[in-house]
């Protein structure tokens, strides 16, 4: 059965509920994301069919299919699943809408300003309230007066609000600079409150904020960032941080990433090398290398050195010096480093040989 507003705004998504019922005598096996909370939409198609009769197959979407892994669940006979899910923005006009064999549900696509602005303000406060599917719907169809609404959120000491409109803003590229002041005195408020004792929520919640000052890309976000970078947070906080630094054009963003190559924890000298890679700066080529080598300071754990060696090919494929890097850890003492060593020698090759083949071919 298919439930929906009988009056939605023009162009906004077409917000519908299925309620799925298992009226035989088998269970019915139907997709999940791992930590997901609906069936994946995006496998059941509804009928669109507008007042002249013409019919058009739409797409469900609730963000499920956004969540990673995936799992497959039972609906027991006489057992019923309810789902949210979104439409894409139909045209003005009226359609009825209708899902598999059930009945089919009249709905009057509007052009209204009051409607959209409703819309909007239910969105904010579905997501302020942690409804995750309103939060996919901000994110999937971004709105000007819903996303400044979200970037006051940050300024409302609200921990909760903040850190729901942090999770959907580090969505959405080019906020713009009026989100900077916003963003870096929560930044600055919540690196305080980080520094009273470990706080899972407040870590994900300065990582996510940090994700959002890059989207805004300022230099008033770059302070704010480098002070996460900076801090003597945990290490997940300032491997966020940093790893967002590879998203502001700044030169001094880069410079500052140089320098946190040398940072004592070996973390964030691999977030910094992914950083710099993503400003197409190739610096951390002799860091993966020192790090896969073992050539400084106390020994390495087998782990670090292991990943080493697979980011000297995942970030530095193209470089010449990548396989003679690579060399010295075929034959090394450890039976773990040395088979990360020879795979990575032999994914390199591969690639290259892919690459050249695929020369030929144009």
């Amino acid at each position: 059965m298919l439930q929906a507003e009988a009056v939605q705004p023009a162009g906004q998504p077409v917000l519908i509920t299925v309620t799925w019922t298992n009226t035989g005598k088998r269970a019915i096996e139907y997709t999940r994301s791992v930590n997901g909370e609906y069936p994946v939409a995006e496998s059941f198609p509804v009928q669109a069919v507008d007042a002249f009769g013409n019919a058009a197959e739409v797409r469900m979407a609730n963000g499920e299919m956004m969540m990673g892994s995936f799992t497959m669940l039972g609906l027991d006979p006489g057992k019923t699943v309810i789902m949210p899910a979104a439409l894409e923005p139909l045209p003005a006009g009226n359609y009825t809408l209708q899902f598999g064999s059930g009945k089919g549900v009249p709905v009057n696509i509007k052009a209204d300003a009051d409607l959209v602005r409703k819309r909007e303000q239910d969105l904010l406060v579905g997501i302020l309230r942690d409804d995750n599917f309103v939060g996919y719907v901000a994110t999937k169809y971004p709105d000007s007066a819903l996303t400044s609404g979200l970037v006051q959120a940050l300024g409302s000491g609200n921990s909760t609000a903040v850190f729901r409109a942090a999770w959907v803003l580090s969505t959405m590229p080019h906020l713009g600079n009026g989100a900077g002041g916003y963003v870096s005195r929560a930044i600055k408020t919540n690196l305080a409150v980080k520094d009273t004792g470990y706080n899972p929520m407040q870590d994900m919640m300065l990582v996510n904020l940090t994700a959002v000052a890059a989207n805004v890309g300022s230099d008033e976000a770059l302070d704010a960032v480098l002070a996460v970078a900076h801090s003597d947070g945990s290490t997940a906080v300032r491997r966020g941080a940093v790893q967002n630094l590879g998203k502001f054009t700044q030169a001094r963003a880069a410079e500052e990433l140089r320098g946190l190559l040398n940072d004592a924890d070996i973390q964030i000298q691999f977030a910094a090398v992914v950083a710099l890679s993503d400003l197409k700066d190739f610096s951390g080529f002799e860091t993966l290398v020192n790090i896969a080598q073992d050539k400084d300071g106390p020994p390495l754990d087998d782990r670090w050195r292991v990943r080493a060696y697979e980011d000297l090919v995942r970030y530095f494929p193209d470089d010449p010096r990548t396989k003679a890097a690579l060399h010295p850890g075929q034959s090394d003492a450890s039976a773990s480093v040395s088979r990360a060593a020879n795979q990575a020698l032999f994914n390199l090759v591969e690639r290259q040989v892919r690459k050249e083949n695929a020369s030929v071919a144009n």
